[in-house]
């Protein structure tokens, strides 16, 4: 039930995310420039969540920032926030945080299915991207 929760408010974010952005025609680091992506992850304690939005920027700028509520439909207790790089190497998109994910580069394989661009490879961006 709650994980449920968590994928209707993360579909809910992307949908909106989505339709404030143009199309997708060009190359991946023009179609990635600007996209922003959203993660919802149940905390280990069971009591709440952590939000993450997640920013890929023009010039290969990364930002982003997480609000952590007790429960669901309360606000945030805890906050942060990084920033880092990103890249396209070799037809993978390549992220480094400042702090997060242990400041290591992670490389995830891309797949774009219609307007849609999906990350896969075990970090914070793993998922719809755009």
């Amino acid at each position: 039930e709650r994980i449920r929760a968590l994928e209707e408010k993360i579909k809910k974010l992307e949908q909106t995310s989505t339709r404030s952005q143009g199309g997708g025609t060009g190359s991946m680091p023009e179609i990635l420039a600007g996209a922003s992506a959203y993660r919802a992850y149940p905390t280990r304690w069971g009591i709440g969540e952590k939000v993450y939005q997640i920013t890929l920027g023009n010039g290969g700028s990364l930002r982003g920032k997480f609000d952590h509520t007790g429960s669901p439909g309360m606000m945030a207790v805890s906050s942060g926030r990084d920033s880092g790089k990103w890249w396209i190497k070799g037809g993978s998109l390549c992220t480094k945080w400042s702090k997060w994910e242990g400041s290591k580069t992670i490389c995830y394989t891309l797949t774009k299915k219609g307007e849609s661009v999906f990350a896969s490879g075990g970090g914070l961006l793993s998922g719809k991207i755009r």
